[in-house]
C-alpha cells in the first residue's frame, strides 16, 4: 500500500494553499506535532521530511494529470527555458555542456522510434523508463557518463521532480565518476607556505581578506541564485550572521554563521571563530565592515559572482604556477588541522534537525575522513585547538 502524503492528512485544498503561500519551515511550525515550541517545530527533520515528500506528490500527481502536446523546437520547450534560468550564475561552460547532454537526451527519445517515449518527450514527462533508454544510449557515447548524469539532475531538481533523483541510475558509483579537475589530480589544498605565496601574489588587502576568510569557514564557494537569499556558500556571505562580540566563547570572539546546503538537507552554522588561523583576522574584517559604513544587512562581498572570485584564483595560479581551485579553500583549512594530528571529532559539532556549531568552521567533506563524522566539543577544548593552531602554523600577525 503506498504511503499516505502528509497532504491527504490535512486536506489536498489546504496543503495547496499553505504550499503556495509558505515555506517549509513556516509549514512544519504551523503542522509539526512532535514538539512545543515554534523554533524546534520549524527546524522537526520529520515534519520537514513528510512536507517534502508531500509536494513531491502533489507535483507528480499534476504532473500526471498534464496534456503536454510536442514541441519540435528544443529552445522553445518551456521547461528548458526555466531550465536556463535556473542555471543562473553557473560557469558558462559547464551550463553549455549541460544543456548540450539535455538536448541530445531529447533528440534520442525523438530517435528512438518507440511510440511512448516519443508521446513523452516533453521533459516534464520523462520518467524512469526514459532514464533508463536515455543511459542505455548514452554509454555508446565517447562521453562522461557521470557529467551526464549530473545534467539530467540539475534538469529534474529545476522541475522539482525529486523524486527522479532518487533513482538508483542516476547516482553514479564514486569509482565510477570522472573528476573534471583530472584523473591525476590528487592534491586538493594549499599547504600553509604555498597559501602564504598566494597572499603575496595578491594585488590588495581585500582580495587577501577574502582568501584568508574563506579557508577559515571552510564554505562552498558557489553563488547559485537558489542559494543567494539562503546566505549559502562563501560569496552570499550575509552580515546579518557576524558577530563582533559572540558570547558562545569566553571572552567573547568575532565570530561568523553560513548557511550549508548539503549538511542535513541545509543546516545553518554558527560560532565560526574568525581567529582561528590568523589572529588580526577578525580585526581586519571588522576595517573592512567599517569602510563599508557598518552595514546590518545585505551581502558581505556585495553583488560579486562567482565568476569574479574565480578570476581572482585564476590570476593567482598564473602567478605562483599552483593548481588549485577556489573549491581547494574548502578543504584547505581542514588538512592543517589534519596534518597537525587536531581530533576529527573537533572539527565541527553537528546535530541533525539543529544548528551546528563551527568549531573549525563549517563541516561536511574534507579530503580525508574529517567531516564524516562530528562530536561534541566544549569551548574550553575549542580553545586549546585553536591555541594549538596558533603554534603549529605561526600564521598569526602575517
Amino acid at each position: 500500500m503506498p504511503r499516505e502524503g502528509l497532504y491527504e492528512r490535512v486536506g489536498e485544498e489546504r496543503f495547496r494553499k499553505l504550499m503556495e503561500t509558505l515555506t517549509v519551515p513556516q509549514i512544519s511550525t504551523l503542522l509539526c506535532t512532535h514538539h512545543e515550541k515554534d523554533e524546534l517545530r520549524a527546524r522537526c527533520n520529520a515534519c520537514r521530511r513528510a512536507i517534502y515528500r508531500s509536494i513531491s506528490q502533489i507535483k507528480e500527481k499534476d504532473r500526471r494529470d498534464q496534456s503536454l502536446s510536442p514541441i519540435d523546437n528544443f529552445e522553445l520547450i518551456p521547461e528548458i527555458q526555466r531550465f536556463k534560468d535556473y542555471l543562473g550564475d553557473v560557469a558558462v561552460a559547464t551550463r553549455h555542456k549541460w544543456l548540450t547532454y539535455i538536448k541530445r537526451s531529447w533528440e534520442l527519445i525523438r530517435e528512438s522510434k518507440r511510440p511512448k517515449l516519443i508521446q513523452n518527450q516533453r521533459p516534464l514527462l520523462w520518467d524512469t523508463e526514459t532514464i533508463d533508454y536515455i543511459l542505455s544510449e548514452v554509454t555508446n557515447l565517447n562521453v562522461a557518463s557521470y557529467q551526464w548524469k549530473q545534467a539530467l539532475r540539475r534538469l529534474f531538481e529545476s522541475m522539482g521532480r525529486f523524486e527522479l533523483l532518487k533513482y538508483k541510475k542516476l547516482k553514479a558509483r564514486r569509482r565510477d565518476q570522472i573528476s573534471p579537475k583530472g584523473s591525476r589530480r590528487v592534491k586538493t589544498y594549499a599547504t600553509p607556505k604555498e597559501f602564504q605565496t598566494m597572499l603575496d601574489n595578491c594585488d590588495t588587502e581585500y582580495e587577501r581578506l577574502k582568501l584568508k576568510v574563506h579557508v577559515t569557514i571552510k564554505s562552498r564557494e558557489g553563488s547559485l541564485p537558489r542559494h543567494r537569499e539562503l546566505g549559502a556558500s562563501f560569496c552570499n556571505l550575509r552580515w546579518e550572521r557576524v558577530l563582533w562580540n559572540d558570547e558562545y566563547y569566553n571572552p567573547p570572539k568575532a565570530t561568523i554563521g553560513v548557511f550549508e546546503t548539503k549538511t542535513g538537507g541545509g543546516t545553518l552554522w554558527t560560532h565560526c571563530p574568525l581567529d582561528l588561523y590568523w589572529h588580526d583576522l577578525p580585526q581586519q574584517f571588522r576595517a573592512y565592515w567599517e569602510s563599508l559604513g557598518c552595514p546590518t544587512e545585505g551581502y558581505v562581498w556585495g553583488e560579486e559572482s562567482y565568476e569574479e572570485y574565480k578570476a581572482l584564483f585564476h590570476k593567482i595560479m598564473e602567478r605562483t604556477g599552483l593548481d588549485l581551485t577556489p573549491h581547494d579553500m574548502r578543504d584547505t583549512g581542514a588538512s592543517w588541522l589534519h596534518s597537525l594530528g587536531a581530533d576529527n571529532l573537533a572539527i565541527g559539532q553537528y546535530t541533525p534537525g539543529q544548528n551546528a556549531i563551527g568549531f573549525g568552521g563549517v563541516g561536511w567533506e574534507n579530503a580525508e575522513i574529517y567531516f564524516q563524522r562530528y562530536g561534541r566539543l566544549t569551548p574550553e577544548a575549542v580553545f586549546k585547538l585553536h591555541a594549538f593552531v596558533h603554534k603549529e602554523i605561526g600564521f598569526n600577525g602575517a
